[in-house]
């Protein structure tokens, strides 16, 4: 919900809680991972406390497009498919789905992921009810996909991301305020919009953060080479 300085030195967070009162806490240092437009409302307040227009602008520069995900689950009885995913590049509605029960060697059903384009989430993503889109994902996919049974799913969900995939990311690995209090920024917005740029991007921010305060030693190990 909000953050400020406080005269110790130190940062004082108000976050949201399921009690009727907001958890409060204090921190040395903060790292805020989440998409930069969602940092940016969060952090704009302590402009008046000294942060740096160029650190604001900065994050304001990132652009995300949106993204509708439909899980859907099928009879037993239905045959699913050879492949485990499709990307479909130059469709209008449906850019991805993917087998998802494929990963689970205990499946009992079929269940499908679909992924939308970002035009279409754009047309749906402030909409109160998001099953009519959702049924229009799932038809489309059933004629594209030569797969009738795709349009009558058992049970399905939708959920909306408003910031699915950085469509315009910051070309370094974490963004640090330059603040009084060691305060970094990182997500998969910085150094590349994947998987991978967020996964560095946290490592980055770790080590800078570490510099910043008992500048400990770190682990030598290279993380990614691990998975």
């Amino acid at each position: 919900q909000m953050m400020t300085p406080t005269t110790e030195q130190t940062w004082h967070l108000t976050l949201d809680s399921t009690d009727k009162a907001p958890t409060e806490l204090t921190a040395g240092a903060v790292v805020v991972a989440i998409p930069a437009p969602q940092a940016l409302m969060l952090l704009k307040p302590l402009a008046e406390s000294g942060l740096s227009p160029d650190f604001l602008d900065t994050l304001h520069s990132v652009e995300f497009d949106p993204c509708l995900s439909v899980m859907a689950g099928y009879s037993v009885d239905c045959p699913v498919p050879t492949w485990k995913a499709c990307t479909l590049s130059k469709d209008s509605d449906l850019a991805w789905i993917g087998l998802d029960s494929s990963k689970r060697p205990d499946a009992q059903i079929p269940i499908f992921v679909l992924q939308s384009t970002a035009e279409f989430a754009k047309r749906y993503l402030d909409a109160e009810d998001l099953n009519p889109a959702a049924e229009q994902l799932l038809s489309h996919a059933a004629k594209k996909l030569l797969i009738p049974w795709l349009e009558t799913p058992d049970w399905f969900q939708v959920h909306r991301w408003r910031y699915a995939f950085p469509s315009r990311f910051l070309n370094q690995d974490y963004l640090d305020a330059g603040a009084a209090l060691p305060l970094v920024c990182c997500g998969d917005w910085c150094g590349g919009n994947l998987i991978e740029s967020a996964m560095n991007s946290g490592l980055a921010a770790a080590v800078e953060i570490n510099s910043q305060l008992k500048k400990r030693s770190l682990p030598t190990e290279q993380f990614l080479s691990t998975l």
